[in-house]
């Protein structure tokens, strides 16, 4: 995947999530910085969900694990513009 359009990707697919993948995409994409330094056990009990619904929503973005996820998500924020 195009990790550029992974911010992108996430919003498109926004119509398709479950609440619960509603609420970690929101949680990303507005805390994106904070995203790097987490574990998947972080993310979850910050946005009330299971780990394996974190997983199962960096697998419907289009990665294979949460550490390939917050690679891509770096890379794509490393390419913003500022």
């Amino acid at each position: 995947m195009n990790d550029l359009e992974l911010i992108s990707r996430i919003n498109l697919l926004q119509s398709e999530f479950t609440k619960s993948e509603s609420i970690i995409a929101e949680f990303i994409l507005t805390n994106h910085e904070k995203i790097e330094s987490m574990t998947v056990s972080e993310l979850a009990m910050n946005t009330y969900c299971s780990s394996s619904m974190v997983s199962k929503f960096v697998k419907k973005s289009g990665y294979t694990n949460f550490n390939d996820f917050k690679a891509g998500l770096k890379n794509t924020i490393k390419k913003l513009p500022n």
